[in-house]
């Protein structure tokens, strides 16, 4: 995926706060100082909810 664990971690954390894709990207731009898209943080916070359900 091109995404480190950590940051996976951290995606999904946001998520679990109720934040919405679009404020999970921008506080993640600003914070961390890099891009990935809408599309990309939504197949993480899948990809890791996948992990936790099974």
């Amino acid at each position: 995926m091109g995404v480190s664990n950590g940051m996976e971690n951290v995606i999904f954390s946001l998520c679990t706060t109720s934040m919405n894709v679009s404020d999970i990207e921008n506080m993640k731009r600003d914070v961390y100082g890099f891009y990935l898209s809408e599309s990309t943080i939504s197949r993480i916070t899948d990809h890791v909810a996948d992990d936790v359900i099974t």
